[in-house]
């Protein structure tokens, strides 16, 4: 121990953990760690260190003779020091903390020891299995909007077609039969006398690849339970909105109605290839679906609009009978014919004649005049040469005649659109 007068360096310190306890020890605790101190009386007004915290302290007694412990430089604490306490006496208790117990160590810091909480079993499993409900139902979501949710049918692979496809010919329409005016029948062929020896014909792989593909669009349409899923296979749902509700009201065709026939052509003037598939109606009455196929994969869609053109004649009505006040759209085959040389109608100049009939149809071709002054007779001309069959898009007309305004007669209005399908991009 020093004078209290005494630099900071020579200053003693107490409580050192191997001094020996006197007859009359005072224990006290530091004022800046709260470690604790162990003094002797000849201590009380002597300047000191810490041993734990190396804080300069001095203990002072107040006039009742309580000694306490203070910083070097702050003024004594309010309340009274601790008394001192009797050789050999337990150190003082923990203090209570929420959630925990405060310890005090050997070298008097205190320290707050807390219970590990751990989260139970039950906790845990139900976390998982509601991790593992919500996956199956993000997956359950996915694949139904994907329609391939409880679909156990096994899906028929479409190789892609190469491009260009080899051509095919165009198939002819049906021979000309009696109809409101009469068609006079084409020239005869010429026909070259046959080979002595023809060549074997060797049926082309890519027919039964898009035979394959015609196959599944059929069965998908007609399996569709509603609208909506039905024009996912058609070629232009768009146009064929109205009539596919019509075709779910009328439900012509069974969910199970089987193919007949199916056959594959070229249509070389559009680039295409069709699959035109026989089927059964519920009346009994064969009605033919086709199917366009796209050139790169060769999967399928149906021409809707083009099946449910051709469920009756609509030809034949319109050409005969009283003049029709509404106009009559139609995708066609159509045909240039000789000049007639006794017209039913008057004409100022001798009337173009062109053969019509349902594309893609059994139905008996019709005869339409056309007037030779008007433009659209110069355009018809230009496109049908020969006895070539070419199609197209019309709207047919009942036009008052150039001689007699009193007298109409049915014609080819305008031409909407040459080919009934687009060109294959």
């Amino acid at each position: 121990m020093t004078d209290p007068s005494s630099s900071g360096a020579d200053l003693p310190t107490f409580g050192g953990q191997d001094e020996q306890p006197l007859a009359q020890v005072l224990h006290l605790a530091c004022p800046a760690c709260n470690g604790e101190l162990t003094l002797e009386p000849a201590h009380v007004g002597v300047e000191g260190f810490c041993p734990e915290c190396l804080v300069p302290i001095i203990a002072r007694s107040d006039p009742s003779g309580q000694v306490a412990v203070h910083r070097l430089g702050a003024e004594p604490a309010a309340t009274p020091p601790a008394s001192p306490a009797p050789q050999g006496s337990p150190p003082p208790p923990p203090r209570p903390s929420v959630g925990g117990t405060v310890l005090q160590t050997r070298s008097g810091f205190f320290v707050e020891a807390r219970p590990l909480r751990r989260p139970s079993g039950l906790v845990l499993g139900l976390s998982f299995f509601l991790v593992l409900v919500a996956i199956l139902v993000a997956g359950g979501v996915s694949l139904r909007r994907s329609g391939e949710l409880f679909n156990f049918t096994r899906s028929e692979s479409i190789v892609p077609v190469p491009v260009p496809l080899a051509t095919a010919p165009m198939e002819r329409s049906a021979p000309p039969a009696a109809t409101a005016e009469p068609v006079p029948p084409p020239p005869p062929e010429v026909k070259a006398a046959p080979p002595a020896a023809a060549p074997q014909t060797v049926e082309d792989p890519r027919n039964a690849i898009l035979a394959a593909a015609a196959r599944k669009t059929v069965r998908d349409f007609l399996t569709a339970a509603r609208p909506w899923e039905k024009l996912v296979h058609v070629l232009e749902p768009e146009e064929d909105l109205l009539s596919i509700l019509e075709f779910k009201d009328l439900d012509p065709l069974a969910a199970d109605a089987e193919i007949r026939e199916l056959k594959t052509i070229r249509v070389e003037a559009e680039r295409r290839w069709v699959s035109l598939a026989t089927v059964p109606e519920r009346n009994g009455i064969m009605s033919t679906l086709c199917l366009v196929h796209r050139e790169d994969n060769g999967s399928a869609k149906l021409d809707f609009s083009l099946y449910w053109q051709n469920r009756a004649d609509l030809l034949t009505p319109f050409a005969a009978g009283e003049p029709k006040k509404e106009p009559l759209t139609l995708r066609v085959h159509l045909r240039r014919l000789p000049e007639a040389t006794s017209p039913t109608v008057d004409f100022a100049s001798p009337p173009l004649r062109f053969a019509l009939s349902q594309a893609y149809s059994s139905f008996a071709p019709v005869a339409f005049p056309v007037s030779a002054a008007t433009p659209l007779a110069a355009e018809l001309s230009a496109r049908t040469t020969g006895d070539a069959t070419i199609s197209a898009i019309v709207e047919l007309h009942w036009t008052p005649s150039e001689t007699d305004p009193t007298q109409p007669y049915p014609t080819i209005h305008k031409v909407i659109q040459w080919g009934i399908w687009a060109a294959n991009e």
